[in-house]
């Protein structure tokens, strides 16, 4: 018992330091991100459904009736479905409008956000598509697909950044090692979530290879200006 707790007091301590080593590489993942989505909402003539789909959530986000419930339903779902992918039993599930929870045997940091970079309904629909074009020719349908693809990826980007950053602080995110170590984790994997999206369906329109050696440069140039930024502030103290 006392070494459990001993490893769960390392662990508390070793999340906020990784958060904080991964800021630079964070920046660089979200302008290169930036840049991704730029490219596909520019290339509107290839992209057209999957932005159609995308910007008309917006007005359904605040006028529809029903957003709250479909959202707690895709975030204990993405919590239950990760249960299981953890070999970990789920023993009751609750969904209502405005909350919802789920209980599980034991918890860990992927079940506690995986709600909140996962894009649940996106991932269903991408599922069927990709699985049932397997069998039929799912061609002339792609349009629509596309198009909800880009709904409930900004379904997804909307209410996840509302929940975590605008929000109280949500519980998930106190299990998972805190506010600064979940936001950045979510960050993090958000953009890598969006950018895999996009690649998917544009493959044309976003070169993985040459995006990660840019947020790697990035990610670079950010350390190197913090560091002479430090040090031309020490030596301006010590003058």
């Amino acid at each position: 018992m006392k070494k459990r707790k001993l490893n769960s007091k390392i662990i508390w301590l070793i999340k906020p330091s990784l958060s904080v080593l991964l800021i630079p590489f964070i920046f660089a993942l979200l302008i290169e991100t930036a840049k991704c989505a730029t490219n596909i909402f520019l290339n509107i003539k290839i992209t057209l459904p999957f932005t159609v789909g995308f910007l008309i959530y917006i007005p359904f986000h605040y006028h529809g009736s029903n957003n709250g419930y479909l959202y707690v339903l895709a975030h204990e779902l993405t919590h239950a479905i990760a249960a299981i992918l953890n070999g970990i039993k789920i023993k009751k599930i609750s969904v209502k409008k405005t909350s919802g929870y789920v209980t599980l045997s034991r918890d860990n940091t992927f079940i506690s956000l995986a709600p909140y970079f996962i894009p649940f309904y996106a991932v269903i629909i991408s599922s069927i598509y990709f699985i049932a074009g397997g069998f039929t020719d799912l061609s002339k349908y792609r349009i629509i697909f596309v198009a909800l693809i880009g709904f409930f990826t900004s379904f997804h980007i909307i209410n996840a950044a509302e929940i975590t950053f605008f929000g109280p602080l949500q519980s998930d995110l106190k299990k998972a090692g805190g506010r600064i170590f979940s936001f950045v984790i979510i960050i993090f994997l958000n953009c890598l979530a969006i950018i895999i999206i996009f690649k998917t369906l544009f493959p044309d329109l976003i070169p993985l290879k040459e995006t990660f050696q840019r947020i790697l440069i990035n990610s670079n140039n950010i350390i190197e200006f913090i560091f002479s930024s430090l040090n031309r502030l020490r030596l301006w103290i010590a003058a």
